[in-house]
């Protein structure tokens, strides 16, 4: 497995300087791209916490790795389409700059002065129905649902083991009837 930061280049934190985080800071988070050995590139939220003993020495560390890859992907959808939705609007912005000095000089019968309004009503539309867009979008990114722990750990097992190699031991730990969340 290789890890890459956002631009696609390899890092590597090795596990001294990751011990040292923990050890500094008391916790690590991080995302970052693996890819798996079908080549795949896949997005993980990599957050932990020290473990220590009675005596406050580092024995290791407790944490998720959660792969975010879906969720990375809508927040680009989501960037891209809002990026489209401001050009619409800043197009109607200058449709609308340019429309109402054009309707101040034409006169109050020219049979143009109708085609103009039409213009300009049909541009504050669209900017109009852009914003509502926008605004929907953002209220649409998340979608709470109740998930069952133990349900999800098991489910991840499997993902994990592929993703983090046969040199690391997976260990999970949980009381039954961990419930819901």
């Amino acid at each position: 497995m290789s890890v890459t930061d956002t631009a696609g280049r390899p890092v590597g934190i090795e596990k001294r300087e990751w011990a040292r985080r923990i050890e500094q800071s008391g916790e690590f988070s991080a995302d970052y791209q693996v890819r798996t050995k079908t080549g795949e590139l896949r997005w993980l939220a990599d957050h932990s916490f020290p473990w220590r003993d009675g005596q406050g020495r580092l024995l290791g560390a407790v944490g998720t790795l959660m792969d975010v890859t879906d969720r990375k992907h809508a927040q680009e959808a989501l960037r891209r389409s809002e990026e489209y939705f401001r050009s619409l609007i800043e197009n109607a912005s200058d449709i609308l700059g340019y429309s109402e000095p054009m309707r101040r000089r034409l006169g109050p019968d020219d049979p143009l002065r109708r085609h103009v309004a039409e213009v300009t009503r049909a541009a504050e539309r669209a900017a109009g129905l852009t914003r509502q867009l926008l605004a929907f979008s953002r209220k649409q990114l998340l979608q709470p649902r109740v998930l069952d722990v133990a349900e999800v750990l098991e489910h991840s097992r499997g993902l994990l083991e592929r993703l983090i190699g046969e040199d690391i031991e997976l260990v999970t730990r949980g009381e039954p009837g961990l419930g819901r969340v």
